[in-house]
């Protein structure tokens, strides 16, 4: 036998001792990690951004289309047999947001599948455009009648109850809801 110590054997991944040293290689390696950390921060910030600017973009559409749906009904009236029509509608969804029940309230939608949450936020924005027209048709000097007078109160409280999000219902819905949540995981 040879009187010959062996050297302990480094694996430089595939790269023979020839070509690179092994302080070059991982200089090379702990380069190309900086690199892949930079890239995927970088990648976070790009989604970040385009995640804020929709959301951005989305309030203004929003906003303009309210906005155009409340000039388009400003000019109409509201007619006696709408009144009593939306009248029991009102009550009816009223009467939902304050159920206790929550597969029979109304705001039960806002915290439910992704596709229940489009549906409750579209109509919750006709009901708030509804709502703006019959408050701004009845005002203080409004003599139409008791159903107008009672129709513009049911109004204003749907308001309320869509637009607070600290509303004792809608509240008590979603701690229900995250307690599902926290079950099902």
């Amino acid at each position: 036998m040879s009187a010959a110590k062996k050297q302990p054997h480094v694996s430089l991944r595939g790269a023979s001792a020839k070509e690179i040293t092994r302080d070059l290689l991982l200089e090379k390696v702990l380069h190309e990690r900086e690199l892949r950390n930079y890239t995927r921060r970088a990648e976070a910030a790009a989604l970040f951004i385009q995640r804020v600017w929709r959301r951005y973009y989305m309030t203004k559409e929003l906003a303009r289309q309210l906005q155009e749906d409340f000039a388009s009904t400003r000019h109409q009236r509201l007619q006696i047999e709408n009144v009593e029509c939306m009248l029991a509608c009102f009550k009816i969804l009223l009467q939902s947001i304050n159920s206790t029940d929550s597969k029979k309230n109304f705001c039960s939608l806002a915290v439910g599948t992704p596709e229940e949450r489009r549906t409750w936020l579209y109509q919750s924005q006709k009901l708030v455009s509804i709502c703006s027209f019959i408050l701004a048709e009845c005002d203080k000097t409004c003599s139409s009648g008791r159903d107008k007078l009672l129709l513009t109160s049911l109004a204003m409280q749907l308001v309320v109850a869509l637009t607070d999000p600290k509303g004792l219902m809608f509240r008590s819905l979603y701690k229900g809801w995250v307690y599902r949540q926290m079950i099902i995981y």
